[in-house]
C-alpha cells in the first residue's frame, strides 16, 4: 500500500470559500475514508492535540471508545459558586450530559439523563457541604422537563460530608433524603406489589400498610413503653356511647401519674394519693373525694363489719342522720359524763339524742332515784 507524505517546513492552514481580503465564509472540509453508504471504512489519525472551536460537535458512529480518565465539561467556568451562580444567559446555566432517549408527548427533545448543577443562589441546608441540596438533578425532556429516577444498588455518604448539622467524622453520618427545601415531601414505596408482606428483615424499613396490619392482627404484645417526660393516652368508645380514658404520665406532671376515667375518674395516682372512684388514700388516711361526701363502709348480704381495734371518735361536729339512721359523735361531757352522744331521726322525720351515761353515774343516779 502506497504512503503519501505531505511535509511542510512551517504551519498549515486551509481556507474555505475567502472573500477578497482573505477571510472565510463558510465552506466544508471533507476527509474521505470510507463511503457513508457502506463498505469499507477508514481512519482518520491525529497524532497530537485536537483543538475544535466552533457551536456545535456532532458524532455520528455506531461505538465511541473514549480512554481519558478525566473529561471537564464547561470549562473556562468564571464564577465562583459558592458565593455565586453559574455564568451564561438565561435559562443557560447549565452544565452537564445529555442523554437523547427519543421523542415523549409533545417535546422535542428527550433526555432520559440530564445532569445539571444545582445553581448556587439555591443551596440550603447545614453540615460540612450539605449546603448543597442537590449538585446533579436527573431530567427528562426539554421543553417541560421532569425529574427521572435513578437505578443504583446502595447509597453511600462520607461522614465528612453528612447531611445533618453536627455530624462527621465519628459522629454517626446520616443520610437526608429530602433536605430543607422539601419541606411536605413523604416517602413512598408506591407502584410495589403488597410491599408491607416483604418486611421481614430487620433492618427493612416498613410502610404504613405494615404498620397497620401488624397493630390492627393483635399478634404482637408490648412487653413494655419506655418514654421521658411524656403523656401516654389510650382512648376508647364502646357501643353504648361512654368514653374509656386512659392517662399515663412518665416523668412528667409532678401532679399526676396515672388517670383512668370512664367520663368520671375511675383511679388516680399521684405522688401523693391514690383514688379509685370517690374514694381517696393518702398514706394510712381514707377519705371521700369532692366537698361534702359521705364516706360508706358496707359488707355485702348479711355480712357485718367488724372493727380488730379500738374505735376513736373525734369531736370535730354532730351528725346529720337521714330517716332511719342513727349517729355517733364526741361532744363536751355533760349529766351523763361521757361525751359520747347520739343522734337518730325516725321515719316520721323526728330527731331525738342524748348522751351515753357512765357506769358510774348510772350507779349515783340509781340510789339517789331510787
Amino acid at each position: 500500500m502506497t504512503v503519501d507524505v505531505l511535509r511542510l517546513p512551517g504551519d498549515y492552514k486551509i481556507i474555505t470559500q475567502t472573500t477578497s481580503s482573505g477571510g472565510s465564509t463558510g465552506g466544508n472540509i471533507t476527509l474521505d475514508v470510507g463511503s457513508r453508504s457502506g463498505g469499507s471504512v477508514g481512519t482518520v489519525y491525529v497524532n497530537g492535540n485536537l483543538v475544535v472551536y466552533g457551536t456545535q460537535t456532532n458524532l455520528v458512529t455506531t461505538d465511541s471508545n473514549v480512554t481519558d480518565r478525566t473529561i471537564t465539561l464547561n470549562s473556562g467556568e468564571t464564577s465562583n459558586a459558592l458565593n455565586g451562580g453559574i455564568t451564561g444567559s438565561s435559562g443557560n446555566q447549565t452544565s452537564g450530559l445529555k442523554i437523547s432517549r427519543g421523542k415523549l408527548g409533545q417535546d422535542l427533545d428527550q433526555f432520559a439523563a440530564f445532569f445539571e448543577w444545582n445553581d448556587a443562589g439555591r443551596w440550603q441546608g447545614t453540615g460540612a457541604i450539605s449546603n448543597v441540596p442537590g449538585i446533579w438533578e436527573f431530567r427528562v425532556g426539554r421543553v417541560n422537563p421532569r425529574y427521572s429516577g435513578i437505578k443504583i444498588n446502595a447509597i453511600r455518604i462520607d461522614e465528612n460530608s453528612a447531611s445533618t448539622n453536627g455530624s462527621g467524622v465519628g459522629q454517626g453520618a446520616r443520610l437526608s433524603v429530602f433536605g430543607s427545601d422539601n419541606p411536605t415531601a413523604v416517602i413512598s414505596v408506591s407502584g410495589t406489589n403488597n410491599y408491607e408482606s416483604r418486611v421481614t428483615d430487620d433492618d427493612d424499613i416498613p410502610n404504613k400498610k405494615y404498620v397497620d396490619n401488624l397493630l390492627l392482627s393483635a399478634s404482637y404484645v408490648t412487653d413494655k413503653i419506655v418514654v421521658g417526660n411524656s403523656y401516654v393516652t389510650l382512648k376508647d368508645e364502646y357501643n353504648d356511647g361512654v368514653v374509656s380514658e386512659v392517662v399515663a404520665v412518665l416523668n412528667g406532671d409532678p401532679g399526676e401519674r396515672l388517670n383512668i376515667t370512664t367520663g368520671t375518674v375511675v383511679m388516680r395516682l399521684t405522688p401523693d394519693t391514690a383514688q379509685f372512684q370517690g374514694v381517696q388514700f393518702s398514706d394510712n388516711q381514707i377519705n371521700s373525694v369532692g366537698p361534702d361526701q359521705d364516706l360508706y363502709l358496707t359488707a355485702n348480704g348479711v355480712g357485718q363489719i367488724k372493727l380488730q381495734r379500738p374505735l376513736v371518735l373525734s369531736n370535730v361536729g354532730t351528725p346529720t342522720p337521714g330517716i332511719g339512721e342513727t349517729g355517733l359523735y364526741i361532744g363536751a361531757p355533760a349529766g351523763g359524763g361521757t361525751g359520747v352522744y347520739y343522734k337518730s331521726k325516725d321515719v316520721l322525720g323526728q330527731v331525738t339524742g342524748d348522751e351515753f351515761m357512765s357506769r358510774k353515774r348510772a350507779l349515783v343516779y340509781s340510789i339517789i332515784f331510787g
